[in-house]
């Protein structure tokens, strides 16, 4: 559903804006993208593991976060606004407003990441599925009046890919709190839960989907018309990214729940979740470089058709990428957010030593082929440290959708 709203998401944005805007448009987001992630110090994180583990832990952990859920989120919008009018204030007016919507990006996201990990943890899968998908078809929607309008149609377009997130994030919390079960004893310690989420946060946030120091580099070394090509590359790698993000958000709990219950079942249930994902990720890979520089020439335009090179280079990397992430998940899943956080940090610096080498030589190709270099340093050691935990030794007992139920018991 996400990459099919794509499909015509992507094109609309890119012709209602041309490569210059839609440039703006991708780097007036990756500030509230970053400021968004670190606002959540990991809680949602630490929501679904203890929630997954007894859901009638559900009602005190909530309470014991108390602020700690509110005031990063407002304060670091409120920053975001101050950057942004500070930068944007003497120049073209239509860039300041664009900006400043932006800034409710950072607390309507935070919301909308409480609200799926309490459906996640729950294992309400159907509500967590349908509203973590919900905003890409809504904007979608949005965009088709304004690509029918004329005039200047960057707030607009940054209104709509906010305010869809401000309905994703009512409805989200809406359903997670609705269905909170009875309460138990034992639950965890506001300081226990911060201390997971600070742990497990910065192996969660990767520099393609966090920090987008992918498009910061472009944005920085190169110039606006090459980060609206750039983005339009990197919209293909999508469908790889959500398909591992799907899986992942199934094993997350999934290994959780089986680390309260039954330790020698986690090898098993993470090699199940990293082979599906190889099987799917790897055909649909395949299929889309094959196909994408017609796709980008007739969806998006011949001004774009130099993105047809970097999107199969992003392809190829985002295998790596794929299994980094479900494996990840296992990994947080069974407690050691630690070695993912440890991953991640060294593909962040193999990012940057390899985009030094490249980009001067091959501009958005290099950037694109620095990040596969960065997928395989962050898997090969996450792979390596994941062994060493003994967490992937093989399972006692059968496959695991027959030896662990699902989290809400059924």
């Amino acid at each position: 559903m996400i990459q099919g709203s794509l499909v015509v998401s992507g094109p609309l944005g890119a012709r209602i804006l041309g490569p210059e805007d839609r440039g703006h448009l991708a780097l007036l987001l990756i500030l509230p993208a970053i400021l968004a992630h670190l606002a959540t110090l990991g809680l949602p994180l630490a929501i679904t593991f203890h929630v997954a583990a007894e859901p009638g832990h559900a009602r005190p952990v909530l309470r014991s976060l108390g602020w700690l859920t509110v005031v990063p989120a407002m304060a670091l919008g409120a920053g975001n606004a101050a950057f942004v009018a500070l930068v944007y204030g003497g120049g073209e007016g239509y860039l300041l407003v664009t900006g400043l919507i932006s800034a409710a990006f950072v607390p309507a996201w935070v919301a909308h990441q409480y609200g799926l990990a309490l459906l996640q943890g729950l294992g309400r899968r159907g509500w967590f599925q349908t509203l973590r998908v919900l905003p890409s078809p809504l904007y979608c929607a949005a965009l088709v009046p304004l690509f029918l309008g004329d005039g200047q149609r960057l707030p607009e377009v940054m209104g709509a890919w906010v305010g869809m997130h401000v309905i994703g994030a009512a409805l989200s919390l809406w359903a997670g709190l609705r269905a909170l079960p009875g309460e138990a004893a034992g639950a965890p310690s506001r300081a226990g839960l911060r201390r997971f989420g600070l742990r497990s946060m910065v192996g969660a946030i990767s520099p393609i989907e966090t920090f987008r120091i992918d498009q910061l580099l472009v944005g920085v070394l190169l110039s606006p018309v090459h980060l609206g090509i750039y983005v339009v590359a990197l919209a293909f790698v999508n469908l790889p990214r959500f398909i591992a993000a799907s899986v992942g958000a199934v094993a997350y709990p999934r290994v959780a729940a089986a680390v309260a219950r039954e330790r020698a079942l986690v090898g098993g249930i993470a090699r199940h979740h990293v082979l599906l994902t190889l099987l799917v990720v790897t055909p649909a890979v395949a299929l889309a470089m094959a196909f994408v520089p017609w796709v980008i020439r007739v969806f998006f335009g011949e001004e774009f058709a130099s993105a047809g090179t970097t999107a199969r280079i992003l392809l190829a990397g985002s295998v790596l990428f794929a299994v980094d992430r479900v494996l990840g998940d296992c990994a947080r899943g069974a407690g050691l957010g630690a070695i993912d956080t440890v991953a991640e940090v060294a593909s962040w610096v193999s990012l940057l030593a390899a985009a030094a080498v490249l980009v001067p030589l091959f501009d958005t190709n290099g950037v694109a082929a620095a990040l596969g270099v960065a997928g395989a340093v962050s898997l090969g050691l996450l792979t390596v440290l994941w062994l060493r935990s003994g967490m992937g030794a093989a399972p006692r007992t059968p496959a695991p959708e027959r030896a662990l139920p699902a989290p809400d018991g059924r």
